[in-house]
């Protein structure tokens, strides 16, 4: 830097607030740039506040996921195996319908659902209303090979 504009940035870091804005005006009216008063300034609205991107359209995950099956289909992986729809509640059944449901973390499991009005059941921790657990299984294997057998 040359020594003038050392000399300006050492008047400026021991400068208040105010005057480092009176500063900042009179250099861009200087160079030519349109600048607001403080009285300007304070009529716009406030600025939209920051979101970062996907951030509005986020929802908090359940800790667990629901799946309706058709069928088993051992060519897919993981739950693609079970070939069906996804399902937000207990709501997307009839009654006396089945569900499949696995955690999403910690220790995995996975239940076989039947809906029955004003039922409750806990699932991994969770409560899961007008539900009874049909069966329980610890592996995920296990769950696609007797659900196999059952359907």
């Amino acid at each position: 830097m040359s020594r003038q504009i050392d000399l300006v940035m050492t008047l400026v870091t021991v400068m208040d607030d105010d005057e480092k804005g009176e500063l900042l005006r009179k250099l861009a009216t200087l160079v030519g740039m349109n600048v607001r008063s403080d009285e300007e300034l304070a009529a716009l609205p406030a600025p939209a506040k920051a979101v970062a991107k996907g951030a509005s359209r986020a929802k908090k995950k359940r800790p667990y996921w629901l799946r309706t099956v058709t069928s088993v289909d051992t060519s897919n992986k993981g739950a693609e195996q079970l070939v069906g729809d996804w399902a937000n509640d207990m709501g997307d059944v009839d009654y006396g319908g089945h569900l499949f449901c696995g955690t999403r973390w910690g220790d995995k499991s996975y239940w076989w659902l039947e809906r029955q009005d004003g039922a409750v059941c806990n699932v991994g921790g969770c409560v899961i209303e007008d539900a009874i657990i049909v069966s329980k299984w610890d592996t995920f294997a296990d769950a696609v090979k007797e659900l196999r057998e059952i359907l």
